[in-house]
């Protein structure tokens, strides 16, 4: 008897059956889970968006505290190189002064002219060294390790400017000017021509970074 009511069904018809009924399923689950966790899911995702405002505003907090460490390291550095600058000269005309007085007694009444001048045309050729380490277009950091540089010779503060690029390719002439300096700073007397030489590579270097 069932085997009459029911022979109407097919292969076809039960698979069309079968795909409808898998269809309804499958939509009274979606139906289901929305009822029971919709809200869930809506609190979840309201959460995570509460987390990520946090978290995108404790970023803004910490790069801005960073920015303001960053920014007082800075004028820290700045401050400290104004600092040893200052100590840096003030060292190079006590070295200066005291080699220079040192030498005055040796003969008495010996002609120091050219020997005075020398010495005031290095030390025009000196402040120019100093300007140029202690220029505000240089970073604090690097004008304080310029700063810690020992004056009683220029040679090392010279050779590290023209590392950094500074010394628009005149290292050898103020190396020069040093190096008379150096050689007549305790000598009685200087010669005209050792005087000429430096007053032209002070002219040279002044002439250079007055451009």
């Amino acid at each position: 008897m069932p085997s009459i009511y029911l022979s109407w069904i097919t292969p076809g018809v039960g698979s069309a059956i079968s795909g409808a009924m898998t269809a309804l399923g499958a939509i009274t689950a979606v139906l289901i889970a929305h009822h029971y966790f919709g809200g869930k899911v809506r609190n979840v995702t309201n959460s995570l968006d509460e987390i990520q405002n946090k978290i995108s505003g404790f970023q803004s907090v910490i790069d801005e505290r960073f920015s303001q460490i960053t920014s007082n390291i800075d004028d820290l550095n700045a401050a400290l190189g104004g600092v040893q600058d200052t100590a840096a000269r003030t060292q190079a005309a006590v070295y200066e002064s005291r080699d220079y007085d040192d030498s005055q007694g040796i003969e008495e009444g010996q002609a120091q002219g050219n020997k005075q001048a020398v010495a005031l045309i290095w030390n025009e050729v000196a402040n120019l060294i100093e300007k140029i380490a202690s220029s505000e277009n240089i970073d604090g950091r690097t004008r304080a390790k310029y700063g810690r540089i020992d004056r009683r010779s220029y040679y090392n503060l010279i050779s590290s400017l023209n590392d950094d690029g500074r010394l628009l390719e005149q290292m050898e002439a103020f190396k020069r000017a040093a190096q008379i300096w150096y050689s007549c700073r305790r000598a009685t007397d200087v010669s005209d021509e050792i005087k000429m030489e430096i007053q032209v590579l002070k002219d040279q270097l002044i002439a250079a970074f007055s451009r």
